[in-house]
């Protein structure tokens, strides 16, 4: 039983898995757990109902019954196997069959496929992005559910649009940022007054809120029957798609994957998928080299309502992401959720088997933070009958963004991964760049942002995931202040001088794990006895972390001038331990001829110089830049 409200209503959940004769109760009656400040007893009014459950149950029940056949081995060979059956495995087997691949494409599922728990979502569609290959991303997902269901299939699109709640001037600048990466790419979209929003969506309350920002043409769908729709094109294509298939060893040969051994048989292959969702990582140990993939589990909040008078079937979809919460109409009710600041890690000792689902028994009392900006935000929930509340276990990636790309330990392995709850907004859009990729041999776009060549190995290490997926989600909502970073998962990596630095006044930033000195607080001269780097200095000086919380003028900019005015004037210490280093040489001039090839600059330079140059590859794309030291004539 949960306490919503502090000595007032209390949930009474019967245990059974229909979650029949469940009723309210007062808490003077039984045990209670309280979970907040005082709130009216008005909160909520009905009874606890099943009706999404029991939608969920219809949905897997026609699938059950539906006339597609999935095999009951898999082939002996194939071109691709896919590992994972959710969203986005989907998603890439689809792709890959509209390419011509179909017959030779093989997807494995543990489980069963159709699962509730890896086929659910929020069904938002479109979206804005702060970068670019995150919204050619979104936008193809989008066009993707549009054009389905413009050719007849049922995804549930809904083109009800878009609106983003800012409470205060900073979200509005942040949106501002949004709205000019969004026309670049095409998107029409606007900010609005609070006068202007409630016009779009009647139901909100506006009194607190100081703008919005409105993207049109953005939109909803059913994430099951989206999922669904891509799995029977695919099998249409010939496509093979075996379930309660376990994966238990991948083969390598020569920096290669050659085949996958499974508990129905080994397939010989010429490419591997890794789209396990919470499993990922576990597959990437299954190989030898074993493959880096640097996500964790943690817990993520639906709540479904039966239907209610007055909802509007295409309100818009609706994101406010100073209450960490966003929502939508679903079947005439609500589905909301959100991304709390601080979240729950999941499984954080052992990850679910094959037949054991990934839900959560509820936490009323995490979850009633982000219910208490809902009844605030949308005053007419509080007539709603509650449907069901999933808490399902959602993969998070060490630095939040997406991880997608060809790993760096083997040649024709593919990744996609640490999606964050967001399969039905991505998944369209990721599975037609994974399987043109491997189609074609690039990408048909620059994901640098996202690839999985980011990650160091330090970045898989299990105790710096469990501490790291803590902030995470909620990095999903926040504001996008420069020179963001986290403050979990740090002091992975410290330079030889780390003490002496901290010792100085140092301000560390993070990157690639190592803590660098972002800037130095600069002490008076009657301080200058710190200075004297002793041991006892060193050891107990104060880590301190940077950041920037302002769009204006940093609370660090005096400290950066004094640092800049030493440089341009005097001599600066550079620390780039930071850096991947790479002593290049040949016994002749083979070197120099190489290095001229691949860089754009002239790097024919005297022993003794450095030249800082990008590099190029085979399409004239940008892959890097560096600076080039030559220490000798070949070298």
């Amino acid at each position: 039983m949960f306490m919503m409200a502090s000595g007032t209503v209390t949930f009474l959940r019967r245990a059974n898995t229909q979650w029949k004769n469940a009723s309210f109760a007062r808490a003077s009656t039984c045990r209670s757990c309280h979970v907040g400040g005082p709130l009216s007893a008005d909160i909520h009014q009905g009874h606890w109902a099943s009706s999404h459950q029991g939608q969920q149950l219809d949905l897997e029940e026609s699938f059950a019954s539906s006339k597609l056949v999935l095999d009951e081995l898999p082939p002996k060979k194939a071109k691709v196997v896919v590992c994972g059956g959710g969203m986005v495995g989907t998603s890439v087997l689809y792709h890959l069959a509209m390419l011509g691949w179909g017959k030779d494409v093989v997807m494995l599922e543990q489980g069963r496929i159709g699962g509730a728990s890896s086929w659910r979502g929020s069904g938002f569609l479109g979206g804005v992005k702060l970068t670019q290959p995150e919204m050619k991303i979104l936008c193809k997902s989008k066009t993707l559910a549009q054009e389905l269901s413009d050719a007849g299939h049922d995804t549930g699109w809904k083109q009800c649009g878009g609106l983003h709640l800012a409470r205060s001037r900073e979200r509005i600048t942040h949106f501002r940022k949004m709205k000019a990466i969004a026309e670049a790419n095409g998107t029409e979209c606007y900010i609005l007054s609070p006068e202007d929003t409630a016009k779009k969506c009647d139901i909100i309350n506006t009194a607190d809120l100081v703008g919005s920002f409105w993207v049109p043409n953005d939109g909803v769908c059913d994430p099951y029957k989206l999922t669904f729709t891509l799995l029977k094109l695919a099998l249409e294509q010939g496509s093979h798609v075996v379930e309660e298939c376990h994966l238990s060893r991948i083969l390598v040969q020569n920096e290669r994957v050659v085949a996958v051994e499974t508990s129905k048989g080994m397939i010989e292959c010429d490419y591997i998928v890794n789209t396990g969702g919470l499993w990922a990582r576990n597959i990437g140990h299954m190989s030898e080299p074993p493959v880096k993939v640097p996500v964790h589990p943690a817990e993520h909040y639906f709540l479904y309502t039966q239907k209610l008078d007055g909802i509007d079937p295409i309100m818009p979809a609706i994101r406010d992401p100073d209450g960490n919460i966003y929502m939508r109409e679903f079947n005439g009710g609500f589905l909301c959720g959100g991304f709390e600041k601080w979240a729950k890690p999941s499984f954080e000792k052992e990850l679910p088997g094959a037949y054991q689902d990934r839900e959560l028994l509820e936490d009323w009392d995490h979850f009633f933070v982000m219910l208490k900006e809902m009844l605030f935000r949308v005053p007419v929930m509080k007539n709603a009958v509650l449907g069901r509340l999933y808490n399902t276990s959602c993969a998070f990636s060490a630095d939040h963004r997406w991880i997608l790309g060809m790993v760096p330990e083997l040649t024709n392995y593919f990744v996609v991964a640490g999606l964050r709850s967001g399969g039905s907004s991505a998944a369209g859009g990721i599975g037609s760049m994974i399987a043109e990729w491997i189609v074609s041999g690039t990408p048909n776009m620059d994901a640098y942002d996202l690839d999985i060549l980011r990650f160091l190995p330090a970045h898989n290490n299990g105790k710096f995931l469990l501490d790291r997926v803590r902030e995470v989600p909620g990095i999903h909502y926040s504001i996008a202040y420069p020179f963001a970073d986290f403050t979990t998962g740090r002091c992975l990596r410290m330079s030889p001088i780390f003490p002496r630095l901290k010792a100085a006044g140092a301000v560390f930033g993070q990157v690639m794990g190592y803590e660098r000195p972002s800037y130095f607080i600069h002490k008076s001269s009657s301080d200058s006895e710190d200075y004297e780097m002793t041991l006892d200095n060193e050891t107990s000086a104060p880590f301190e972390m940077a950041e920037t919380k302002t769009w204006t003028k940093p609370q660090w900019f005096d400290h950066v001038a004094k640092e800049y005015a030493a440089c341009r004037d005097g001599v600066a210490i550079l620390d780039f331990s930071s850096f991947a280093k790479f002593d290049v040489w040949s016994k002749g001039n083979e070197v120099v001829r190489a290095l001229q090839f691949l860089c754009s600059n002239d790097v024919d330079i005297p022993v003794g110089n450095i030249i800082h140059t990008g590099m190029q590859n085979a399409y004239g794309g940008y892959e890097n830049d560096c600076s080039l030291a030559r220490t000798a004539p070949n070298q």
